[in-house]
């Protein structure tokens, strides 16, 4: 079992906390006074997105890269050790949000709904229309998104570690160019560039490639001298007699 890098855990403390704070502002509709104000400065607390999908790209390259390589783990393992982690506590806070947002009848009602099925399959992510991503429990919809990066996780995995920089850059290319062509003011902007799985990969693998260039460093030979006594005789006088 690989050990814990405790560093961290300390930065997922300080980007938790940014994004607890920045999802207090859904109490500023009770217009309490000076509120708004101590809010705008965690408004870009959604940043916290970026970060923890980071941090899976190198958590899950850490504990599985090598051992996909190797073959010692196979890719339908990983996919259920990921599912079975997830989707148990994704399902209970997820129908616990609704009922407490809206209500067992609002929640009985939708049992059949478009809404209601993508979210309990976790696939709202891949919906680019209003009303799906943010239903129900709205801060799920990262976890849909986790879940497609550990699908390509394990396409990754078979390739070379100049064919995943090369990938990296390829969808680095093409969201720049969607940017800078397309705009943001399209009816989608806000889905593609925050929630869309294909787009968001590219965090994902920003953190794999972050742990290959961690791990070659870490891990890699170092240039340090070493203090180590050798068996060579050395040149000492002797006081033997001679003739």
């Amino acid at each position: 079992m690989k050990r814990k890098i405790g560093s961290l855990t300390g930065l997922r403390f300080v980007f938790v906390t940014l994004l607890f704070l920045h999802h207090l502002d859904m109490f500023s509709d009770l217009a309490i006074e000076g509120y708004d104000e101590i809010m705008s400065y965690f408004v870009e607390g959604s940043i916290s997105v970026d970060f923890f999908f980071i941090l899976s790209g190198f958590v899950v390259s850490y504990a599985y890269l090598s051992k996909m390589e190797d073959r010692e783990i196979s890719s339908p393992t990983f996919l259920a050790y990921r599912l079975c982690k997830l989707y148990p506590l994704y399902l209970i806070t997820w129908i616990g949000a609704v009922l407490i947002y809206s209500g067992k009848e609002y929640l009985l009602g939708n049992l059949c709904s478009p809404q209601f099925l993508v979210g309990l399959f976790m696939l709202q992510s891949y919906v680019p229309v209003d009303g799906f991503a943010f239903w129900g429990n709205g801060a799920a919809w990262s976890v849909s998104t986790e879940l497609f990066f550990y699908a390509a996780f394990v396409c990754l995995v078979r390739l070379s570690r100049k064919e995943r920089t090369n990938v990296f850059l390829f969808l680095l290319g093409i969201v720049l160019l969607n940017s800078f062509v397309v705009g943001n003011e399209t009816p989608v902007a806000n889905w593609l560039y925050y929630i869309d799985p294909v787009f968001r990969l590219l965090d994902f693998m920003a953190g794999m490639l972050l742990y290959e260039w961690w791990a070659a460093m870490k891990l890699g030979p170092t240039n340090q001298p070493t203090n180590q006594p050798t068996n060579q005789p050395t040149n000492q006088p002797t006081n033997q007699p001679t003739n």
